[in-house]
This record gives C-alpha cells, sequence and structure tokens, in this order.
C-alpha cells in the first residue's frame, strides 16, 4: 500500500478488539488511520500495530509505504 496521508479523528477500536482481550487492548493508544488502515501503539514497546479496518490485514510501516505481513509477525512485532 502506498503512503497515503496520515489522520487523526475519531478512535475505531473494532479491528483491535476483534484480535485482542479487553485486557490486552487496554495496552494500546489509538494514534490515527493512513487510508483504510487503523495504528495502535503499544504502551510498553512503544511498538505499532497497524490494522486494515476494512479487511482486518496487518501492514509494517517501510520506508514511504506499508506491506501486508501475516498476522504473527504484526504481533510479534508490537510486542516484542
Amino acid at each position: 500500500m502506498n503512503q497515503a496521508k496520515f489522520e487523526v479523528g475519531e478512535p475505531n477500536w473494532e479491528p483491535l478488539e476483534a484480535l485482542l482481550s479487553m485486557e490486552d487492548c487496554e495496552d494500546f493508544m489509538y494514534m490515527g488511520t493512513v487510508g483504510d488502515i487503523e495504528l495502535y501503539k503499544h504502551r510498553h514497546t512503544r511498538r505499532y500495530l497497524n490494522i486494515c479496518g476494512t479487511s482486518g490485514k496487518f501492514y509494517r510501516y517501510a520506508p514511504d509505504r506499508y506491506i501486508e505481513i501475516s498476522r504473527v509477525e504484526a504481533l510479534s512485532e508490537a510486542l516484542r
């Protein structure tokens, strides 16, 4: 996915809540969106968990774009 405009608006917790328990969701901050990708930042690791709000796919930020990764990779990166 090419770099789209970063926007901060009303938090959308649904993609994160569909993935994690409510207790685990409390460790994340909502940062905003890039296109359809919701950006969540872990409070302790300071790493991002990027989830597409429409498809549920996961993404990693690479220079100037977001690339699709697996759920396992996304969680591993956010929580390490």
